[in-house]
């Protein structure tokens, strides 16, 4: 069999799994990022589609011309079968959160807490904030009809786009026990390994009975952390609140205390610099010229100050070393060509 995976990362991830565990000889499967082509203004290629004889595709229906009802139909005309999986996105474990888009400054590389800045900030001391978060009620007000939103739009959107592979039902089965979601639209492997199995099934694939047990990372994406205080109310019966955030720490694995930190020390709309090799950053603001040598590598969060597009006048909140805050401080940088370059995207 010679299968088309079609949808966004979810995609990629999806096929890597069929490839990896399907026991079939005669199998092949690529994936086509629905986002890349769009991105591109391309069409869908339908002039490939004879080169299948099946397609898993993730509903489109927002798009004109990308529509995926034009896909199925087309499919249709050529005798090729389809499985239609739901864009896998839930919010149950995360309550207010936002995305950062793509090109806006900011801390973090994708999803984020947007209340937990506010929230941050009723605390007079980072202490407050760490215990009203491990053992207190942080973001807990309004977390279980947050929960059922967006359970209720994910069953909405799996009827309306008539899916064949509903999981809202297996995420209502195995919430509370496993996780689920790394983020509100990255799964975790055991749900990317069980969508893989219901596609085999509707195909006729064997799959390696193995993958009922597998547990491997399957995407380098961020992790944002299940608070405890949203898990109690949850009624989660396992704890995970480590955090893995891209563009701190290069990717590493912060422990709660240290994203806590960062929410309690910086700002929203605070942006990420890392310092150059020896840099020294020079502060002016009593009139006297001081220096503060930085190893390279040091993560320094800032803030333009009052809204200002002068690059050399920035505020910083904290200093990170090697992914974890060591300190804040309210200093100014010399010019940015000199001193320090944005981190990398």
């Amino acid at each position: 069999m010679r299968l088309l995976v079609y949808g966004g990362c979810h995609a990629e991830v999806l096929t890597n799994v069929l490839r990896d565990y399907c026991l079939e000889t005669d199998f092949a499967v690529s994936d086509l990022i629905n986002y890349q082509i769009i991105g591109r203004n391309e069409p869908f290629p339908y002039d490939r589609l004879d080169d299948y004889d099946a397609v898993a595709y993730s509903p489109i229906v927002n798009q004109g011309d990308w529509n995926t009802s034009f896909l199925k139909a087309a499919c249709e005309d050529r005798n090729i079968q389809t499985v239609c999986f739901p864009w896998l996105e839930w919010h149950g474990y995360y309550p207010t959160v936002g995305k950062r888009i793509s090109g806006q400054s900011g801390i973090f590389y994708d999803w984020f807490y947007t209340k937990l800045f506010d929230e941050a900030s009723r605390w007079e001391s980072f202490e407050q904030f760490v215990e009203a978060v491990c053992h207190g009620d942080a973001l807990c007000e309004g977390a279980e009809a947050r929960f059922n939103q967006t359970t209720e739009r994910l069953v909405a959107a799996e009827q309306t786009q008539m899916v064949d592979i509903p999981v809202s039902s297996f995420i209502m089965e195995h919430y509370q026990t496993k996780r689920l979601f790394v983020t509100p639209d990255h799964p975790a492997p055991i749900l990317y390994f069980w969508v893989a199995q219901e596609i085999a099934k509707r195909l006729g694939l064997r799959l390696d009975p193995c993958i009922a047990f597998a547990s491997e990372d399957l995407q380098a994406v961020p992790r944002m952390p299940i608070l405890p205080s949203v898990g109690r109310v949850l009624g989660l019966k396992f704890a995970d609140a480590s955090a893995r955030e891209i563009s701190v720490g290069n990717g590493k694995w912060l422990r709660l205390r240290d994203y806590l930190a960062i929410y309690y020390y910086a700002k929203p709309h605070a942006t990420l610099y890392r310092a150059r090799e020896g840099a020294v950053l020079t502060t002016d603001q009593t009139g006297v010229s001081t220096s503060w040598d930085q190893p390279a590598g040091t993560e320094i969060i800032a803030e333009l100050i009052d809204g200002s597009t002068d690059r050399s006048r920035l505020s910083v909140h904290i200093v990170l070393r090697n992914g974890v805050p060591t300190e804040s401080k309210q200093i100014w940088l010399l010019a940015e060509d000199q001193w320090i370059r944005p981190a990398a995207a």
